[in-house]
């Protein structure tokens, strides 16, 4: 499968840079139903998700407990983010499931091969990053993805931020390479995009 970039005019302000909207379109095509973010803020992600794939169910996964940290540097109170999120997605139904935890306590709400694609964007701490995928692949289903964001920085904006991210990026992708090239699996970087996916063998 190949992938362009997104033309201009389908991004909504602010999400251009980004480009993980691309999985929408692995999603649709591999007719993907069972679909977790880990890590939601503010919902953004999700709402395009679920706007922009047939037929599927999200379950957010996010404890929305300690301040998030703005880009300028400021504290956002979790519940404050939590309650905007809700408000985001509210329009999907039953469509989308919001479960107030941590990622490992979420992970052990799902049974093994369940699920066909997961989306990792909590703790970028090294050890977060590896307890994460450690806790999530077996919940993929053969043929499934796992995924997750700040694989890379596609960005030369500075901001108060930037120190961390920059660190975030590089827990990101030592943790990313240090299990998945162990045992042989492909790290792709789909498109012009900060994220990276693994494909869990169908055999």
């Amino acid at each position: 499968m190949e992938y362009t970039k997104i033309p201009r005019e389908s991004y909504t302000p602010g999400e251009g840079v980004n480009v993980r909207w691309l999985f929408t379109d692995v999603i649709n095509e591999r007719g993907y139903k069972d679909l977790v973010e880990i890590g939601v803020f503010q919902g953004k992600f999700s709402r395009y998700l679920l706007l922009h794939t047939n037929d599927t169910h999200l379950s957010c996964v996010d404890p929305w407990a300690e301040g998030y940290m703005h880009k300028s540097g400021n504290q956002i109170p979790g519940e404050n983010v939590y309650q905007f999120a809700c408000r985001r997605l509210k329009g999907f139904g039953d469509r989308v499931d919001m479960l107030r935890m941590p990622s490992l306590e979420g992970a052990k709400t799902f049974e093994d091969s369940s699920l066909d694609f997961v989306f990792i964007d909590g703790d970028h701490s090294y050890q977060a990053v590896i307890d994460d995928i450690l806790a999530w692949w077996p919940k993929v289903r053969p043929g499934g993805v796992l995924a997750g964001h700040d694989y890379g920085i596609l960005t030369r904006r500075k901001h108060a931020a930037m120190k961390i991210v920059k660190q975030e990026v590089a827990n990101v992708h030592k943790a990313v390479h240090t299990l998945f090239d162990e045992v042989g699996e492909v790290v792709e970087r789909p498109g012009f995009t900060r994220s990276w996916w693994v494909t869990k063998n169908p055999c």
